[in-house]
């Protein structure tokens, strides 16, 4: 959660807090997922009910941009998989979720361009030599 109390809050945009929040549940999930996993690959009966509500809490961050930027018809299949009872829908709906903050670049981390070649080549055929 956010400390408003500490001075670097303060200081932050709430464009910067917002971006941490959705970080943070995003990876609330992730560590529900795991538990879920490890109970399962254990051998022990495990319930949905803590990614269901990891994932739904994900999902009000960020219900607004996506009823924005998604069509309806996605924008209602990804609010049923969230609904559900079921683990499986919680991950399409945790994987469609995952595509869209990869696109708005939040989660994104693998934007280098991957210059190779000659570097003297490069620049003469850019007119640069």
């Amino acid at each position: 959660m956010v400390d408003f109390d500490s001075e670097a809050t303060i200081a932050s945009s709430a464009y910067d807090i917002e971006r941490v929040q959705i970080l943070k549940k995003r990876e609330y999930f992730l560590e529900a997922v795991e538990t879920y996993e490890k109970n399962i690959r254990k051998g022990i009966e495990s319930s949905s009910h803590v990614t269901g509500a990891r994932l739904m809490n994900l999902f009000f961050q960020l219900y607004s941009m996506l009823k924005r930027k998604l069509k309806e018809g996605d924008f209602d299949a990804l609010e049923k998989r969230v609904k559900s009872e079921d683990y499986g829908q919680h991950v399409e709906a945790f994987l469609k979720i995952s595509e869209f903050l990869d696109e708005l670049q939040l989660t994104k981390i693998d934007t280098k361009k991957n210059l190779g070649g000659n570097l003297v080549k490069r620049n003469k055929a850019q007119g640069w030599g």
